[in-house]
């Protein structure tokens, strides 16, 4: 009995032991299950999550404003008159825009007005734009913000710029905004106005856009007409070697009189469509000079909307063609819109 009891002693300890091994073995396999589980929740909660993105429209404008502070250069009897920002601030907040390309904004805040210095001056200013984008701001609780853009040839006073302005609440900029061309003073016969382009997105996870501003040679003659041709084979040049976003909008005033100028084909080869192809007027002069440049087959605008925004803004308030002139500019407002939803580039 003495062998069996020893033997079934042996048994149950050898028995415990491997038990004890197991348990441990166990524990240590559940463990590492459970980090593997918070790892993969870790990597859920940080990826967007793509079901909760909510598709939105995003409108984009583009104004010239005649001349903004240099009030001389106006004509007829807008000569001599500067605009309110009071009105202005009215006239962007019933756009509704989220982004408006800008043309013809003077800078006010350079010491020296012949020549622009970045070190003294800083960035680029227009009291009366910066005015009326504080009253837009505090009239629609949003939180405006905007970029002027240098001119070729040191940038004075006198100069017209373009540049961008965005509710900041809605559109969040992505770096630095950059010159697309670099200007060659070989070749001053076009783009004096240089377009610059400014990325943004829509919202995490979501659309990102590049919006770029052009103000192109002005005047409805043959000489006029080859330097926006020059200008917009430049353009479509540069985007195509940069091999940028493909959700990118060109936009403002092109000058373009006609729809079927060899400019408009420039941007139609290189796969841009012109939104304004009924060359519907955007001037209280009856031209067609503003337009949008989208991107063909990008499904964020397959809408291809366009929109001139001038008859019912002038309804309601009581304004003629020349009071709109007088009081805000010579151009109407464009405006396009863009499906914003999960980014696809």
């Amino acid at each position: 009995m003495t062998f069996y009891r020893t033997l079934l002693l042996m048994i149950c300890t050898c028995l415990s032991f491997a038990w004890l091994a197991h348990g441990q073995n166990g524990e240590a396999e559940s463990t590492t299950g459970s980090d593997t589980g918070q790892q993969a929740t870790d990597q859920a909660e940080a990826a967007p999550d793509k079901s909760a993105i909510t598709p939105r429209s995003v409108r984009i404008g583009a104004w010239n404003i005649e001349w903004l502070t240099q009030p001389d250069k106006r004509y007829g009897k807008a000569q001599g008159k500067t605009q309110a920002a009071a009105d202005l601030a009215d006239y962007i907040a019933a756009a509704r825009v989220e982004a408006l390309a800008l043309e013809e904004i003077c800078p006010t805040n350079l010491s020296d007005p012949h020549k622009y210095d970045p070190e003294v001056d800083g960035p680029l200013d227009n009291s009366v734009l910066r005015e009326a984008l504080a009253i837009v701001s505090k009239k629609t609780k949003s939180q405006w913000e905007f970029r002027l853009f240098p001119n070729n040839d040191k940038t004075r006073a006198t100069n017209q710029l373009t540049g961008i302005a965005w509710n900041s609440n809605k559109l969040t900029v992505l770096g630095d905004s950059w010159r697309v061309i670099d200007y060659d003073e070989t070749k001053r016969s076009y783009w004096y106005r240089p377009p610059w382009a400014t990325a943004f997105s829509t919202g995490e996870g979501m659309t990102d856009l590049v919006i770029i501003p052009i103000h192109m040679k002005a005047y409805d003659d043959e000489a006029s007409a080859e330097r926006r041709e020059n200008e917009a084979a430049a353009l479509v040049a540069a985007l195509i070697e940069a091999q940028g976003d493909a959700d990118t909008l060109i936009i403002g005033d092109s000058n373009c009189h006609k729809g079927d100028e060899q400019a408009i084909k420039n941007y139609a080869a290189a796969g841009f469509i012109d939104l304004n192809r009924r060359d519907l007027s955007t001037h209280v002069g009856n031209a067609p000079l503003d337009r949008v440049f989208i991107p063909e087959g990008q499904p964020e605008f397959a809408k291809k909307f366009f929109q001139v925004f001038d008859k019912p803004y002038m309804a309601r308030r009581r304004l003629k063609p020349t009071d709109f002139h007088e009081r805000f500019s010579d151009h109407y407002m464009v405006i396009t819109t863009v499906k914003a939803g999960e980014d696809d580039d």
